[in-house]
């Protein structure tokens, strides 16, 4: 009868030390990483960089290309007018981030539009006429 007790109590304690170690130590990291994925992926993320990429690539004195992947999972609807770059990410998760965001950007190009891509290539070279930007857009899988 003695074992019996010993066993039950060192199987209580066992339980006790699993659920203390996944709410302590493993969730908190599930969390991070979902928190992680919204705040990397979120239409408003991406537009800011996005624009910040377009506007570092006019201020480039020289040849430059950028390439930015937010993600291989969510595409993107992308356009501009006006120099206002809107994003929109394919996938619903209304209480994670707003459906589009805007963001402006400081150089050309101007009006393009993009819809279900995850990669962006801005370009810039140089020619007898000046500079010439060109911005790509592409679905990778």
């Amino acid at each position: 009868m003695k074992g019996l007790t010993i066993a039950d109590t060192i199987g209580i304690f066992a339980v006790i030390f699993a659920v203390f170690l996944f709410f302590f130590q493993i969730f908190p990291k599930i969390l991070e990483m979902i928190v992680d994925f919204f705040s990397k992926t979120s239409a408003d993320a991406v537009a800011r960089q996005l624009a910040a990429f377009i506007t570092v690539s006019g201020a480039s004195p020289y040849k430059i290309t950028i390439t930015y992947m937010p993600t291989k999972e969510i595409t993107y609807g992308v356009y501009s007018s006006n120099r206002l770059l809107l994003v929109s990410p394919n996938y619903q998760v209304s209480y994670a981030e707003k459906k589009f965001s805007a963001q402006p950007y400081g150089t050309p190009p101007d009006n393009f539009g993009f819809p279900d891509v995850n990669t962006f290539i801005i370009t810039k070279t140089f020619s007898e006429g000046g500079s010439n930007y060109v911005f790509r857009a592409k679905k990778t899988e």
